[in-house]
């Protein structure tokens, strides 16, 4: 039986996409008073850049247009953060700094610096440390690219999304096909480093588009490093292929990638894949979701971050964000405390996003057996050819991969199996709840 077939047959099929798993624990906990912050190194910082000059309608992260003066308000009250939170949360020296969005490129070279400067000051940065940059493709020009490298960035990330005009049109994107070529002429003559975000199951994409995008950025343009994402349409009058067309142009890229030495590494959900050629996988997403995972600091309006013991979100708004660290305090939406349980559930439910998770470093870190500590919903995963178990490791089979959420939510604790997601609505419930 070919994989396909396997997916579509197989009886979680139906919840394949019920989760969409990017932190645990899920739970929100209104900040009331400062945190009890834990002595846990952190290895990383994401900051979150949430200015876009056009609203993409297919984003469902924290964004509003940019506003050059609260830009620049912004770049502030981030620098100031890194000084408040380094008082806070011991570590470093900072293996990954990612900015992420929203559109981190609306930020010029003098900016990141010095927000890049403030993390080296405050926690220092490894030799070899990754900064990500994601871009919007009309950003992506040569004297951009170059001016940013100069300063330590040393990988761009881009939401490509297609070559293909028509498409670009479907989808709602705020830029032109030849926009996306050019970005990449220019990424490419610039840095070695480079990752693109490609969409798919959208009406009128058809699967001979599906390959052409692909092969566009392997032959190309040879793109070490793909995100390949099932667009996620908002609103009920909206209608897109099949779960079961889902599917198959998932396979697709799967096999694509696998046959151009792009291969499968790591999901942010079941219909989100990471083709990366091995030296080019993102050292943000294996750090903060391979297990044991790595602490990083949330940085920006609406960043989440586990730093300190706690499970960390901040304020949304801008503006808010501003006035908070303005007047000396930090900008969070909430501070979960996590306790070991729920350490031990992080580990796996995050873990499988990266399709291995190492039992052996488990009982080095807890002390326990995870075959009896997680041996229903380990033994599911076996019988359900999800996942293949030694004494070394769990592993995800091809299968699996296709069913990273259900894969996820096995792990979820009693008291995290029914929180939804936090995304802008659970947050703003939170901040709701928090007097000023």
């Amino acid at each position: 039986m070919d994989l396909l077939t396997q997916v579509i047959e197989h009886p979680r099929f139906s919840l394949r996409e019920s989760e969409y798993l990017r932190w645990y624990p899920k739970t929100l906990l209104p900040l009331k008073d400062e945190p009890a912050w834990v002595n846990r190194p952190i290895s990383g910082a994401y900051i979150h850049v949430p200015f876009c000059d056009k609203i993409c309608r297919f984003c469902p992260f924290n964004k509003a247009l940019t506003d050059s003066d609260l830009v620049d308000r912004f770049v502030h009250a981030v620098q100031r953060e890194i000084l408040m939170l380094s008082e806070r949360v011991v570590g470093g020296p900072l293996d990954f700094i990612y900015f992420g969005g929203g559109t981190p490129s609306v930020l010029d070279s003098k900016q990141i610096s010095g927000i890049l400067e403030q993390l080296d000051e405050c926690w220092g940065t490894t030799p070899d440390v990754e900064i990500t940059l994601e871009t919007h493709p009309t950003h992506a020009l040569k004297p951009y690219m170059q001016s940013i490298a100069s300063v330590g960035v040393n990988r761009i990330s881009t939401g490509i999304q297609s070559f293909q005009e028509h498409l670009l049109s479907a989808l709602g994107a705020t830029h032109k096909a030849r926009d996306s070529r050019n970005a990449l002429d220019s990424a490419r003559s610039v840095f070695d480093n480079v990752a693109i975000d490609l969409l798919y199951r959208y009406h009128p994409q058809t699967m001979r588009e599906w390959l052409d995008d692909l092969t566009i950025a392997v032959e190309e343009y040879d793109i070490p490093h793909l995100s390949c994402y099932a667009l996620v349409l908002i609103g009920p009058s909206q209608t897109q292929p099949s779960v079961e067309t889902e599917v198959e142009f998932a396979v697709e890229a799967l096999n694509f990638g696998s046959t151009r030495q792009r291969e499968h590494y790591a999901s942010c959900a079941s219909g989100g894949f990471d083709l990366s050629q091995p030296k080019y996988q993102c050292k943000y997403e294996r750090q903060h979701w391979t297990a044991p995972q790595k602490d990083f600091v949330g940085l920006g309006p609406g960043a989440f971050g586990f730093a300190g013991g706690h499970s960390t979100v901040n304020r949304l708004s801008t503006k808010r964000y501003c006035d908070l660290i303005e007047s000396g305090r930090l900008p969070l939406a909430s501070a979960l405390p996590v306790d070991l349980i729920e350490l031990k559930h992080r580990y796996f439910a995050l873990g499988v996003k990266t399709l291995e998770v190492s039992l052996t470093q488990y009982r080095a870190i807890f002390g326990t057996e995870p075959l009896k500590d997680f041996l229903e919903p380990i033994a599911t995963l076996q019988t359900e050819g999800l996942a293949t178990v030694s004494n070394e490791s769990l592993k995800l089979t091809p299968l699996g991969g296709l069913f990273v959420d259900s894969c996820s939510t096995l792990f979820f604790s009693d008291a995290e199996r029914y929180v939804p997601h936090p995304e802008e609505p659970e947050i703003r419930m939170i901040e709701a709840e928090l007097s000023v």
